[in-house]
Order: C-alpha cells, then sequence, then structure tokens
C-alpha cells in the first residue's frame, strides 16, 4: 500500500507538473494515513528544469525555455555580452518560476488534501476524472497571476534585451506555443472567439496536455517492481519498511538520473511532442474565420524555423 501511494504521488507529479513527495518517501508514516510533503528544493528543481523542455503549456509564456536554445538567441541577434548577462538572469527567474509554480501548485493541493483520502480505492476512470478536476482548479488558482508575472518577467528581460529584440522574442513565443495558445483568455480577447470555437480550441488544447502527461509519465515514471512470491515477501513490519524504502530509493534515483539525461538532451527529445504542438495548433487555425487568422499572423510575426538539433545554452551564473 505504502510503495502504491508512493507511485501514486509520482504519477500525479507527471499528470499535473508538480514535484510531490509522500512521507513514506521520505522516511515519515506511509499507506492511508501518510500525507504530502513539499518535496526538497534541489529534487524540485532537478524536476522541473529535467522536463522543462516537455513542460510547454499553449496558455502561458514558453520565453524563459525559449531563451536557453541557440537557435532562438541567433534570431535575436544576441551579442557575447547579452549572452553572459542572460545566462545570469535565466538563472535568477527560472528559480524564481520554479518557486512561484511549486507553491501556488502544493497551495492547491492542500485546498485539495481530502480528496485523496480514497484516492487507492478508486477505479480508474474515477481517478482520471478526480485528476482532471484537480487541474482545471490548480489552472484557475494560477491563472490570475500570469499576466501579473509575465508583465514583471518582461520588465526584467528588457534590462537585457532591446526593443526590439523583446517584439521578436514575443512573436516567437507565440510561433512556438502556437494557435493552442488561444485558450488563454488574454490571448483571445482581441479575437472574440465564438462559444462554439472557444470550446473546439478547449478541447484540442485538452488533447495536447494529455499528450504532455503521457509523454512525461512515460518519461519518468519507475518501471514497477517484480512481483514477489509469498515465499520471498519481507516476513516482519520492519523488513516490509526497510524493502519499501531500499525500493523507492532506486526509484528516486532512476529518476534523477533520467532527468538528468531530460536536461542534456531535452531539446531532442522533445521534438516529437513540439511536432504535436505544431499539428494541433493548425488545426485551431483553421477553426478561425479570416480576419482572426490576419490577427494571429500578425501576433506570430515572420515564421521561424525551430530547430531540433539545435543545442541548449549553458546556463549558468558564474557564465
Amino acid at each position: 500500500m505504502r510503495l502504491q501511494n508512493t507511485l501514486t504521488a509520482l504519477f500525479i507529479t507527471a499528470l499535473v507538473g508538480t514535484p510531490l513527495i509522500s512521507n513514506a518517501q521520505m522516511g515519515g508514516p506511509g499507506g492511508p494515513r501518510g500525507g504530502w510533503m513539499r518535496p526538497p528544493t534541489a529534487f524540485a528543481n532537478n524536476m522541473m528544469n529535467g522536463t522543462a523542455f516537455f513542460r510547454v503549456d499553449p496558455d502561458s509564456s514558453a520565453e524563459l525555455l525559449l531563451l536557453r536554445r541557440n537557435d532562438v538567441r541567433s534570431a535575436l541577434l544576441m551579442d557575447g555580452s547579452q549572452q553572459q548577462k542572460m545566462n545570469k538572469l535565466l538563472v535568477t527567474l527560472q528559480s524564481s518560476q520554479n518557486k512561484a509554480v511549486l507553491d501556488s501548485r502544493m497551495n492547491a493541493f492542500a485546498s485539495m488534501r481530502g480528496q485523496f483520502k480514497n484516492f487507492s480505492s478508486l477505479t480508474p476512470q474515477q481517478r482520471q476524472a478526480q485528476l482532471a478536476q484537480m487541474r482545471q482548479q490548480m489552472q484557475q488558482n494560477i491563472s490570475g497571476e500570469s499576466v501579473k508575472e509575465q508583465q514583471a518577467e518582461d520588465a526584467q528581460l528588457a534590462t537585457v534585451l532591446n526593443k526590439w529584440q523583446m517584439n521578436k522574442l514575443h512573436q516567437l513565443d507565440y510561433q512556438f506555443r502556437t494557435p493552442l495558445a488561444l485558450d488563454n483568455p488574454d490571448v483571445a480577447k482581441p479575437f472574440k472567439l465564438t462559444a462554439e470555437q472557444a470550446s473546439q480550441i478547449k478541447a484540442l488544447y485538452n488533447q495536447y496536455m494529455q499528450e504532455e502527461r503521457t509523454t512525461i509519465t512515460d518519461l519518468l515514471m519507475p518501471a514497477a517492481p517484480p512481483a514477489q512470491t509469498s515465499g520471498s515477501q519481507p516476513a516482519t513490519p520492519a523488513e516490509r519498511r526497510a524493502a519499501f524504502q531500499q525500493q523507492m530509493q532506486k526509484n528516486l534515483a532512476n529518476m534523477n538520473a533520467k532527468m538528468q539525461d531530460l536536461q542534456t538532451h531535452g531539446i531532442k527529445l522533445a521534438a516529437p511532442l513540439d511536432a504535436k504542438r505544431q499539428a494541433l495548433g493548425k488545426q485551431v487555425l483553421e477553426l478561425l474565420n479570416p480576419d482572426q487568422k490576419q490577427m494571429w499572423k500578425k501576433l506570430e510575426g515572420p515564421l521561424f524555423y525551430f530547430n531540433p538539433n539545435t543545442s541548449d545554452a549553458t546556463v549558468s551564473d558564474n557564465t
């Protein structure tokens, strides 16, 4: 039961993008009475940075991610001095963003703690429905802060980039997010979408987000441990607890190794997901009338080729 609940925590991590660790993982009481703890900062940052190129929510700006890409830096004509300054700034902004995301989602989880009480007893269909409701509640909790946070982030980026570069970055951001970004009410407002258009766009957006969650789950979730025969099962509670903790250490080590690999090869590994986002974005574009299509074309600017083989800039506050 403890292992099931802990793996459920990791599963939820992949589904909603929030690093969670159960009390059992940290050596505390687990099982039905175990609660959810805030994960160690290093683990949370490793999780978020490792999956950064996979966690592209078209509802939100992807500018910090884009500024790590060397093909985007070339398109922005950033000189050596700007790149050095940007490397340092991105460390600060990414750390702040990770903390803000973690804080908001941990608060959301705290407010929904009771929903986990009987989670392990639910059917797969009931679990999916409950997780979908949780994701919707979380999105509502953080959506009100997005515009204000984006403005603050842009103000800091503008200390390194000039006006032309900032405008180009905004255009590249919309291209990267694709017309799926119209699921965001602030982006969609000037387009005056009909209720039917908004509903269809929401369905395509949800399809992409499910694809993204599945991808992250497949990449990060540890393989199920081999089934034990009755004769090989630990006999005493202490032995079972020790066996569980040993299995969790292996799982966490495996996840950390995978996250390190993602940080090294994230852009290339995320390419199929990027292609899926582009394909669904084209479907959204087909839902728009001619005037709305022109508005989108103006928003995204001249088309840019995001090279799946580009390298990730070495971002460090020491560069």
